[in-house]
């Protein structure tokens, strides 16, 4: 099989596609926005799961075989990955799932600009798929939930305080900090996710419940890694300012940012540290950077962006890309191990799926997709309602004013306050 075994259909917007699957365990819908392309994942065969004490080197033997067979995996990996990967950043908690990737026999892939539906993979499986893609379903109840922070802000100034003292002394160049909020939901969690994608067209926002009682959602605007015919591409994402309802001022803020020696500097720092790991795993010499501090305008926030592509070398394939590059740069520090030591010893708990990475991995293990988990709801289902945890945050450097930090991480929480809120 291959991923020329595929039929058209007639177009359906993919958020109404996924409706049917959406109660499903392993349900699965990365969703472009309007000017990308989305895809579908459900009805998985089977479920590799990856836990802390568990043998990553067999993990990755069951996930290539799958690949090897045709199928394609799609899910999460979890911050807390990286301290497998690098057991000096800490040890991860033994309570929560590193990975969880769905085996998808067959996956649907929503084409906006060209209004075409097409499903790939085996036939049997396709049409199934099919077949579950004209069910219908109720709309998604009423819902509406609350999110606060669970740090008073005195905390996050003190913490961000000692970053920037540590970045004083020479311990770090950069660390990305994140505070925590909590909440309840009353409802459907897809009312949620339906109003993130009308108020916030985000190009990784994503649904995944890996369980019945637990859904994670996203709207996150950065991609983690891309690889396409041996093409490796990160676009990682350093400097932001909110958006304004006055054009002129809003224009003021993204040529702020733009000129921005700050957020210039945060950017590039992480830039080559993606360079430095892209490197690991592609052709020498062939790693570039052929977009610097770019302005890329989202719903609440404008970002600065940069793109770093490289050639992957002969004998290499997705997974050894996201085993030298994980966790993304963009959301650790440089240097990145002590800036994830740095980063677990202020926050004191677990990101989870916070600053992790989703997406899928297919055409045999050369072809993937990932997100950075930024902008990201966790919720678990409780016996009356759905518990929600989220996290917020930002670079640290040594010039870094707490106060704004602090008003940054509030920034980048809105869309999603505003959408559990209703």
């Amino acid at each position: 099989m291959s991923d020329t075994d595929f039929e058209t259909l007639e177009w359906i917007e993919p958020a109404r596609a996924f409706a049917p699957f959406r109660v499903q365990d392993g349900s699965l819908l990365l969703h472009g926005g309007q000017r990308s392309r989305s895809r579908l994942y459900a009805l998985p065969v089977e479920t590799l799961g990856f836990w802390p004490g568990d043998d990553l080197d067999v993990f990755v033997r069951k996930a290539r075989a799958a690949l090897g067979e045709g199928h394609q995996l799609a899910g999460l990996f979890s911050y807390e990955l990286g301290q497998v990967l690098e057991p000096r950043a800490g040890t991860p908690p033994r309570w929560q799932p590193l990975i969880q990737l769905g085996v998808y026999p067959a996956w649907a892939v929503f084409d906006p600009e060209k209004q075409a539906l097409t499903l790939h993979g085996q036939d049997d499986a396709r049409q199934r798929l099919k077949a579950g893609l004209h069910i219908g379903r109720p709309p998604a109840k009423p819902a509406s939930g609350h999110l606060a922070p669970r740090w008073d802000k005195e905390r996050y100034l003190s913490t961000c305080r000692i970053m920037i003292g540590l970045i004083r002394a020479g311990d770090i160049y950069q660390a990305n900090l994140s505070q925590g909020f909590a909440g309840r939901l009353d409802g459907d969690p897809w009312a949620v996710f339906l109003r993130l994608l009308e108020r916030s067209d985000a190009p990784h926002a994503a649904w995944f419940r890996p369980a019945d009682s637990h859904v994670v959602m996203t709207n996150s605007p950065e991609r983690f890694l891309r690889l396409e015919a041996g093409r490796v591409e990160s676009r990682p994402i350093k400097g932001t300012r909110p958006r304004k309802s006055d054009p002129a001022a809003d224009r003021a803020e993204a040529e702020a940012l733009a000129a921005s020696a700050k957020d210039r500097a945060e950017n590039l720092m992480i830039v080559d540290l993606v360079r430095h790991d892209l490197s690991r795993v592609c052709r020498p010499g062939s790693v570039k950077v052929p977009q610097l501090n770019a302005v890329e305008s989202y719903a609440n926030v404008h970002h600065l962006v940069s793109t770093v592509t490289g050639q992957l070398a002969d004998q290499r394939d997705a997974l050894d890309l996201i085993m030298a590059a994980f966790p993304p740069g963009s959301i650790t520090g440089a240097p990145k191990i002590r800036a994830m030591e740095l980063i677990r010893e202020a926050e004191g708990e677990a990101r989870g799926p916070y600053c992790g990475a989703l997406g899928w991995i297919g055409d045999g293990g050369q072809s993937m997709d990932l997100n950075v988990m930024i902008r990201t709801l966790d919720l678990i289902r409780t016996d009356t309602d759905w518990q929600v945890k989220a996290r917020s945050g930002g670079a640290i450097t040594i010039d870094s004013d707490p106060a704004e930090e602090y008003d940054e991480t509030l920034h980048k929480l809105s869309a999603l306050k505003a959408a559990l809120e209703g």
